[in-house]
């Protein structure tokens, strides 16, 4: 079915909703999981906070890469890139030749989506591949 998933991250606890999903469909399906970070640059003086960052997404995935690992996942080599978050999950995934993109979305909507814009939309209208959107647990 699935022999190649993609789980981009973002480091916040948000990216982390869609860990057991990743975690049962890589088990169920024997699937290979590679996690993903892109440390964006959105201004120059963001650049001199890259290696720092880099740094913090390297902690991030390696815990992330340990805890599917502890839940039986085959993962491979974890990757920290620059660049525009939504480009370089659809790069990887079309460089891995992945099955599937799963990913945690913030759910925004209305006039902050538009704003801010959306990872999430830009890999659902671009990926070559299946997006799997995990949505938060709405506070209640």
């Amino acid at each position: 079915m699935y022999e190649k998933l993609l789980y981009p991250v973002d480091g916040s606890d948000l990216s982390l909703v869609a860990l057991p999903h990743v975690a049962e469909i890589a088990r169920a399906s024997g699937a290979i999981v590679t996690v993903l970070q892109a440390v964006e640059i959105v201004t120059e003086a963001d650049a001199i906070t890259v290696p720092e960052r880099r740094g913090e997404a390297d902690e991030s995935i390696h815990r992330i890469v340990a805890s599917l690992r502890d839940q039986g996942v085959t993962v491979a080599a974890p990757r920290v890139i620059e660049g525009d978050a939504g480009r370089s999950i659809v790069e990887a995934a079309d460089a891995d030749a992945a099955d599937l993109v799963i990913m945690a979305t913030h759910g925004r909507s209305g006039v902050r989506r538009l704003a801010l814009g959306s990872v999430a939309d830009y890999v659902v209208g671009h990926a070559s591949c299946p997006v799997l959107l995990i949505r938060p647990p709405q506070d209640g």
